[in-house]
């Protein structure tokens, strides 16, 4: 049975990326192995991670906290954007997207964040 800290207290999002698993559980970031081994576990956004998306050599990740982030394969951040809330993301075209960002005034629109 895994140690108590190994598991999420619950998962709002998760997505595999080569032989890694990471899971959005609240406002952290949970990495795992391909045999389900905890490899890193971190604090990794100030409200609920709602999304992932891997796009080349990173994985991003969406949050309410207004933060768009991407992350190393290590779980190292690279590069931060503020000013949106991400509710989903996708790839198209060689392009990674953003949906459904929401500004403070409530507007909606898509933006194209990494090429």
């Amino acid at each position: 049975m895994p140690l108590p800290d190994t598991q999420p207290d619950r998962v709002d999002c998760l997505a595999a990326r080569k032989d890694k698993v990471w899971v959005g559980s609240g406002r952290e970031i949970l990495i795992y192995n391909e045999r389900a081994q905890l490899e890193k576990r971190w604090d990794a956004h100030r409200d609920v991670v709602y999304c992932f998306a891997a796009f080349k050599d990173l994985m991003w990740s969406g949050s309410a906290d207004e933060t768009l982030k991407a992350w190393s394969p290590e779980g190292d951040m690279l590069v931060e954007c503020e000013g949106h809330s991400v509710t989903s993301m996708a790839r198209d075209d060689g392009h990674m997207e953003a949906n459904r960002l929401r500004n403070k005034q409530g507007s909606s629109r898509w933006l194209c964040v990494y090429k």
